[in-house]
């Protein structure tokens, strides 16, 4: 993906800064993955994760 059709609501649904290191850009990622796992949804009733911070990490990624 172009890097110039990245917004910066594709950061904040991440809940990171426009100017992110890939390495931060991956822990938020891997939070919101942890958040997400089925057994902590089990245990805390979450929502189901959310496909759209999932496919704006990827944009952001590349």
């Amino acid at each position: 993906m172009n890097r110039e059709l990245i917004t910066k609501q594709d950061y904040q649904i991440l809940g990171i800064k426009e100017n992110s290191t890939p390495n931060e850009i991956s822990l938020a990622y891997e939070k919101l993955c942890s958040d997400y796992h089925p057994k902590k949804i089990k245990l805390k009733k979450l929502r189901e994760p959310n496909d759209l911070e999932i496919k704006k990490y990827k944009e952001i990624e590349k």
